[in-house]
Formats: C-alpha cells, structure tokens, sequence
C-alpha cells in the first residue's frame, strides 16, 4: 500500500525530502589550467579516506565521480547503526575537504520511513545472509500458493465428479400427462 501512495505523490510532485538545492564548488575554487592539462584532483583512496576518518562507523559502497568541474565526489555508504538507510558524504576533489554530509540524523522522521520501505521490502540491507533468508521465505510462500491451488483443483475435481456420476445413475422421470375426462 505504501509504495502505490508513494507512487502517486511522486506523479504529483509531492516530496518529502529536506535536502534542499544542490551544492556546487565555487568558481575561485577551481584551478585554472590550460586545456589539455589533468586537473590537480585528488584520488578516490583519498577522497574515501576523509569521509571515513570524519565517521568511523561508515561503510563507503560507492562513489560517484564528478559530473564537471564544479561538482564534488559523492560517496555512497551506510552507517553500521541504521544499515537501512544510505548516507551521502560530498567531497571537493581539488581540496580533499568534507563539504556536506547528509547522514540518518539528518532527515526527517518520514524520510527515514519513506526510505526503509524497499530495503525491508527486498531484504537488501545486510548482504547475502539476509537475501537468502528473504529468498527461502519467498519460495516457502509461492509453494503454499501452489499447494493451496492444488488443494482447491482436487476438491473441486472430486465434488464435480461426484456431482456427475449422480446425474447419469438417476432415472429420467417422463410423465404422460392423464387424459382428462
């Protein structure tokens, strides 16, 4: 039920997030180098680094690149205290400096619950453990469904049968209507 709700106040343009506008590297900021020149940027093990070092409880699954030379790395991780949720960590990749970080403690109650509703859903919060005992569970369920229809078609067989077999044994009454008098 929650996901149709979602979906619909998605397709109207109902949002509940508090991240606010995106944040840019000012133009100052950025090094002014002949064109063919590499930019002086530091490294992923660098930028991963700094994001780790400022929350120690932070587990980095990936990190995007920047999209131009105004925007930041973005590391993607979950925190081991509420493994549900993703957190994002924005680094400038000419400094090396932690600009944002937008962690659980940050949203809002209903963004907390608005995000756990799919990876409780799929079961995709503590790694293959959890999806095979999501999986298991699956199976158990769609194996009930199938012996539930089965259940249905035997009962359903027999009574019909039953049915059939009392219509041929029964005598056809063919009354001659009495001549009146």
């Amino acid at each position: 039920m929650w996901f149709f709700i979602q979906a619909a106040l998605y397709d109207n343009n109902i949002t509940f997030s508090t991240l606010g506008p995106p944040k840019f590297i000012d133009r100052q900021e950025v090094p002014n180098v002949p064109l063919n020149a590499p930019k002086p940027v530091i490294g992923l093990d660098a930028s991963t680094k700094v994001a780790t070092d400022a929350f120690d409880d932070l587990e980095p699954e990936m990190i995007y690149l920047p999209l131009s030379a105004y925007s930041h790395y973005r590391l993607r991780g979950r925190s081991q205290n509420y493994p549900l949720l993703y957190e994002y960590f924005d680094i400038n990749p000419y400094s090396g400096k932690l600009e944002t970080s937008r962690r659980v403690s940050d949203l809002s109650m209903l963004e907390i619950v608005t995000g756990s509703m799919r990876p409780l859903h799929t079961g995709d919060f503590v790694g293959l453990s959890l999806k095979l005992v999501y999986f298991f569970f699956g199976i158990l369920l769609s194996m009930m469904i199938f012996s539930g229809m089965m259940i249905w078609t035997k009962r359903t067989y027999k009574s019909t049968q039953t049915l059939l077999s009392r219509s041929t044994k029964a005598p056809s009454k063919t009354t001659k209507p009495e001549p009146s008098v």
